[in-house]
């Protein structure tokens, strides 16, 4: 995680440019709802992208922080240390004592995850992973109390990981193979 600090005193990267800087839907959050029912960035339908709640969330960054780049980089980082929990939580069920805590380690140090850290482009990957992660954790705790609230949940992490990323689509074959 501490590999990814240098980011916040980065500027905006290649696609970064195209999916916040020139994305005039991110200026307003009404605006940016409306990417529930538009391409994504909607100056750029050819690209055949749908990732809404990727847009609300560079929405809500530029809100807090306008146009400056590391508060966008900032919150791609603290996404990337929730998921890097999360990876500990789901790692903690599978894995025997000091193993779960090896590999959610080795996962939060893999210098594969640069690109989707480092870059704002990459936010969906985390986002859609953080709420794959979420599902699967919400369809345990439903699978051991039995509860309609717990199965709610799971289904809206999951539309939630398939609305960040197209390729959330494979959570649902995850949590489904769980189930």
């Amino acid at each position: 995680m501490v590999p990814h600090l240098p980011a916040l005193t980065a500027g905006f990267t290649y696609d970064d440019r195209e999916f916040v800087v020139h994305n005039a839907s991110i200026r307003r959050l009404s605006t940016a709802l409306e990417a529930f029912v538009s391409p994504f960035p909607p100056e750029q339908p050819e690209r055949g992208l749908f990732r809404p709640v990727t847009n609300l969330s560079y929405a809500f960054d530029h809100l807090v922080f306008g146009d400056r780049p590391g508060g966008f980089h900032g919150t791609s980082i603290a996404i990337y240390w929730t998921l890097c929990l999360l990876i500990l939580l789901v790692a903690r069920r599978l894995l025997p004592g000091p193993h779960a805590l090896a590999a959610a380690l080795l996962f939060a140090a893999h210098p594969v995850h640069c690109e989707a850290v480092d870059s704002v482009a990459g936010r969906s990957e985390l986002l859609s992973l953080t709420f794959g992660l979420l599902a699967l954790l919400c369809a345990r705790r439903h699978d051991t109390t039995g509860r309609p609230g717990w199965f709610a949940a799971m289904l809206t992490c999951l539309a939630s990981a398939m609305l960040a990323k197209e390729s959330g689509v494979m959570a649902v074959v995850v949590v489904g193979a769980y189930l």
